[in-house]
């Protein structure tokens, strides 16, 4: 099996101690896997509770073709 360190987003499910993170995580999990649609609708809902959360704002722009 591998170790924490191998699997990060995981880890950073296990370790998000509230909904902000847990959001952030579910948005990556669902970039990362290549589920555009899903990781688009968690990013703008996540957006329209903590606007600031820029990691979840630049994926939303990237998917939204905001960006190169």
């Amino acid at each position: 099996a591998l170790a924490a360190a191998d699997r990060p987003l995981e880890r950073a499910a296990a370790l998000a101690v509230d909904a902000r993170a847990r959001r952030t995580v579910a948005v990556a999990c669902a970039y990362l896997a290549g589920d555009a649609d899903r990781a688009l609708l968690l990013a703008r809902d996540h957006l329209a509770d903590d606007p600031a959360d820029l990691l979840v704002a630049h994926v939303a722009a990237l998917l939204e073709g905001e960006l190169p």
